[in-house]
């Protein structure tokens, strides 16, 4: 069964739900690009370390965040039989798997504290710069649908999911064969419910008259705060060192 919490906000009152979006989405940027610059454990061990930090403040149930992990088991572990067949060393494979629980973890702890249209207005802040050469405003409408969308589809996929197994057509226990019948009938409902969805969402947009040329203020202001500012020096003082790190060793 999917899990129905993926890309769900998670209305809490936090220190991490309160934190600027801008700042988050930056924050987030150097994050990743930190973790892709060291080639130390130990270093991964600290951003590790870090991000349980962040999921202990944003009050949300660790089971969540695991559940998260573990729906990637099966990539995981395909590749540590890939990467042993082919003789990868032992410290690169813990190193990439620490890699890429680290990038699940932090991602999650942006979307469960984070508002779809929160996420997409700091995308539209730091991408600003580029306004007079892309649409970043329909760049940014565009996210924040493909956002809204992902519960949605989980949802509807999960009702067809139970529909079918009440009609003796289980995934689960399904041999091949069968499991590729089972995905077309999911498929061609979950493509007809989007489109349709699509169609209300542009009705909707129509009526109240939308338009993307005309200016807009937001409803809520989003100021810095003491916190902000310690948050984004954090990540900008670990990505400074883990840049030393790696030109040092």
């Amino acid at each position: 069964m999917l899990n129905n919490v993926v890309g769900k906000y998670f209305p809490i009152d936090s220190l991490v739900h309160h934190l600027n979006p801008v700042i988050k989405v930056i924050s987030i940027l150097l994050f990743l690009c930190s973790i892709f610059i060291t080639n130390s454990i130990f270093v991964e061990l600290v951003f590790l370390i870090l991000v349980l930090l962040i999921i202990f403040l944003s009050n949300i149930s660790f089971k969540l965040y695991l559940k998260a992990v573990f729906k990637m088991k099966y990539f995981i572990l395909m590749y540590i039989v890939i990467s042993l067949i082919c003789h990868v060393s032992l410290n690169e494979i813990v190193l990439i798997v620490m890699r890429f629980i680290n990038i699940i973890l932090y991602s999650f702890v942006l979307t469960y504290t984070t508002k779809s249209s929160d996420i997409t207005y700091a995308l539209e802040c730091i991408l600003g710069i580029f306004k007079k050469i892309l649409p970043i405003r329909a760049i940014a409408l565009m996210i924040t649908l493909a956002l809204q969308f992902i519960p949605v589809i989980i949802e509807q996929t999960n009702k067809i999911i139970k529909s079918l197994a009440s009609r003796g057509m289980d995934y689960k226990t399904a041999k091949l064969k069968e499991k590729g019948k089972i995905l077309m009938a999911i498929m061609i409902p979950i493509f007809n419910s989007s489109f349709k969805k699509a169609d209300e969402i542009a009705d909707a947009y129509e009526v109240r008259h939308y338009s993307l040329k005309d200016k807009r203020e937001r409803f809520i202001q989003n100021d810095l705060v003491l916190f902000d500012g310690f948050y984004l020096v954090l990540h900008l003082v670990l990505f400074v060192l883990t840049i030393i790190e790696r030109l040092v060793l």
